[in-house]
């Protein structure tokens, strides 16, 4: 795998984490992850059915991209992913500000029919489609448009706060 992977894989994880999170605390829904290579092949991102991606750029450029194929190295041959990971029942992608949840099969309708042209992004790991969030909004190809709250955006880079000690009990 090379270094672009790695750190697109350790950045989608996180975000996973992020969203396990939030969906619990704004839709009490339980999201329990897969984290090994067997479970996620077999079983699905997670028990839930959910694939998850996280899209740094959407904000910038008014898109999501979705994915439908990827590889770990830009030397090796593509395979399915993103919509067509083959266990998933909903998709959700997002930054954390909001996310988008559709079903999976819609996705893959709207790719089949070449609604929008297949692209690769930089060192060509992952093929995936840009589809611009106003034709989503639009044409109502959205369950659910999640906001989450500003204050929880992110984990802060910060190191965690100090507790006070307890008091001492008397002797």
């Amino acid at each position: 795998m090379n270094d672009y992977y790695q750190k697109q894989l350790a950045a989608g994880q996180e975000y996973q984490d992020f969203i396990a999170d939030q969906l619990w605390d704004l839709r009490k829904w339980r999201v329990q992850n897969y984290t090994s290579a067997r479970y996620q092949l077999t079983k699905g991102e997670n028990s839930q059915g959910l694939e998850i991606k996280h899209d740094t750029l959407m904000k910038k450029t008014g898109n999501l991209y979705i994915e439908i194929s990827e590889c770990a190295d830009p030397y090796h041959p593509h395979f399915p992913s993103g919509i067509y990971a083959g266990h998933s029942i909903c998709y959700l992608i997002g930054d954390y500000e909001r996310a988008f949840l559709f079903y999976t099969d819609l996705l893959q309708n709207i790719h089949r029919r070449q609604l929008y042209r297949t692209i690769s992004i930089p060192r060509t790991t992952s093929r995936g489609f840009l589809l611009p969030i106003k034709d989503v909004r639009r044409m109502g190809w959205i369950i659910d448009e999640i906001l989450f709250p500003p204050d929880d955006s992110k984990l802060s880079s910060k190191e965690p706060p100090i507790l006070p000690s307890q008091p001492t009990p008397p002797a």
